[in-house]
């Protein structure tokens, strides 16, 4: 009597080995997509945020924009209040005297 294992059993070995490690690539290649995906997600993450950054720097450039416009308008106005206030004074300088005649 032979105690050799029956031919099938080593094929069914091999088999389940074979399977095993068809199983182990497909995980790895699985992972190595889930890894492409997330590096192109992560450039399109990148992409939006450079996106976001010139957005908000054009805002920034705006509002500086706005306020260098503000400012000199506030500075005009300042200066014809100031030639207002100077003319209204001569005015009333000028009535005074005569007020008193």
């Amino acid at each position: 009597m032979s105690t050799a294992p029956p031919p099938s059993e080593p094929l069914a070995a091999a088999l389940d080995a074979l399977g095993e490690a068809v199983a182990r690539a497909e995980r790895a290649l699985a992972g190595r997509k889930g890894g492409l995906r997330s590096g192109a997600d992560a450039q399109d993450e990148l992409a939006a945020m450079q996106d976001d950054r010139a957005r908000l720097a054009q805002e920034l450039n705006d509002s500086l924009e706005a306020g260098r416009a503000l400012r000199s308008a506030q500075a005009e106005a300042e200066r014809r209040v100031a030639a207002a206030a100077a003319w209204v004074e001569k005015a009333l300088a000028a009535a005074a005297p005569r007020a008193g005649e």
